[in-house]
């Protein structure tokens, strides 16, 4: 156990005392003394309640604004307006008001969860234990009973009750602190977009297909015999027919009469 070591190395002048690892949320890297000084110095449960009820209070009022304004439009526009524009203007409205309504419910979601993590921090500030410093005295008596040997007796059964609180310490910090907040951050809903409704999709036009190719129908026979009336020949992108030879009549001769 260096730690040990290093107690008795400060008790006998010689050598520097270990250091801390601490700045990330590995509770395990952090020394027992700065855990219990951040929850003292920074971790204010009552904080983060009365900020979740600031929230929750301005979720409603954003609600209550945006349903009166849509309220006082529809209003003004069933009063004086007729028509196929007035249709559309109140038609219009009712998405607004659904978007307020998902507005509210995402809110009291959001701070519900603010709740949740307050509590967990006010769990872990009321449980972690406080770090147990070393007993110099206690050392001291040791050391002139013991001597040396004594003096490393102490310094390992002191360490073993720090090393025993720092680990408690650590397990609250990871299982009722940064677990349960963790759960929460990453369930966090997120707040929808409010999409204009009165813009209108772009219009979707029909896509033309490829222009026919020299082989459609009706083009002539290509690559082998002649068409019905001639064979067709392409000149400046039209089909040319070229008229059949006409058919040759063979006259009978003509009967001789008695």
């Amino acid at each position: 156990m260096s730690g040990a070591w290093n107690v008795v190395a400060d008790l006998l002048g010689v050598g520097e005392p270990s250091g801390n690892d601490h700045g990330s949320s590995n509770w395990a890297a952090w020394g027992h003394p700065e855990i219990r000084s951040m929850l003292d110095t920074s971790v204010a449960p009552g904080d983060i309640g009365d900020t979740a009820r600031l929230w929750r209070d301005q979720g409603r009022n954003a609600a209550e604004l945006v349903s009166g304004l849509t309220r006082d439009l529809s209003s003004i526009v069933t009063g004086g307006w007729r028509g196929a524009s007035a249709n559309a203007a109140i038609v219009a409205l009712e998405p607004i008001n659904q978007w307020s309504t998902s507005m509210v419910d995402i809110t009291e979601r959001i701070t519900a969860l603010m709740d949740a993590s307050g509590f967990s921090a006010a769990q872990a500030k009321a449980t972690v234990p406080p770090p147990k410093s070393h007993d110099w005295g206690e050392s001291l008596r040791s050391f002139a009973t013991g001597g040396a040997v004594g003096a490393v007796v102490d310094a390992v059964a002191q360490e073993q009750q720090q090393s025993e609180t720092h680990a408690e310490a650590v397990r609250i910090m990871t299982n009722v602190y940064s677990a349960p907040i963790n759960e929460y951050h990453a369930v966090v809903p997120t707040y929808p977009q409010l999409v204009d409704p009165t813009l209108q999709p772009p219009e979707q036009h029909p896509k033309l297909g490829p222009a026919p190719g020299p082989g459609y129908p009706g083009a002539g026979a290509l690559g082998g015999g002649a068409g019905t009336h001639g064979a067709g020949t392409h000149k400046g992108g039209r089909v040319a027919h070229t008229p059949s030879a006409p058919h040759a009549h063979t006259l009978s001769a003509p009967t001789a009469r008695p």
